[in-house]
């Protein structure tokens, strides 16, 4: 790999305004072969729990985080940042810390895996467009800028699918510059 676990980390906790090819290189040695672009995103989500949620969203998470939520009468579309770790998990310890970055004007990174799904149930004019953002790493910092209503910066890696069926070339012929 060309940063070490730590080296990538302090990258993310830094926070980034570009895309270092160093990290590029790190997360598509970790990922699936496949067609990826990989972008900075403003996250400004709302929390959603069990008591919050929101019928109009097909999520069925313990709790996620919602953003960008529009509704017409022709349809939905919304972006989802999924957790891979539970609430009680979290250390409000290392949500302070992110906290105080963010309010000293930080705005700290998160990572995450990217899948869109577009559907139109059964024909109809009705439609429903949803990003999935899956939060490989980022926890604290999407708990610490909900808690302060501030946004934080995040790479994402959005899978854009595979040739021929197989998992094949990789995101450095897909990257946005």
């Amino acid at each position: 790999l060309p940063l070490t676990p730590r080296q990538f980390s302090d990258l993310l906790e830094a926070g980034m305004t570009t895309i270092p090819w160093l990290a590029i290189e790190m997360v598509t040695a970790l990922l699936p072969r496949g067609n990826y672009t990989a972008e900075l995103i403003t996250a400004a989500p709302t929390l959603i729990t069990q008591r919050t949620s929101r019928p109009e969203v097909a999520c069925e998470a313990g709790y996620y985080w919602l953003q960008n939520l529009q509704k017409t009468d022709q349809g939905i579309k919304y972006e989802l940042f999924l957790p891979l770790v539970p609430i009680p998990a979290l250390d409000q310890t290392r949500i302070d810390f992110y906290k105080s970055q963010i309010d000293a004007g930080g705005k700290p990174s998160a990572l995450v895996l990217t899948l869109e799904d577009s559907r139109n149930p059964r024909g109809n004019p009705y439609y429903q467009s949803a990003r999935a953002h899956f939060l490989l790493d980022g926890h604290h910092k999407m708990m610490a800028a909900t808690q302060l209503g501030k946004p934080i910066t995040v790479l994402s890696f959005l899978y854009k699918g595979c040739e021929d069926g197989y998992l094949s070339r990789s995101l450095f012929d897909h990257v946005k510059k």
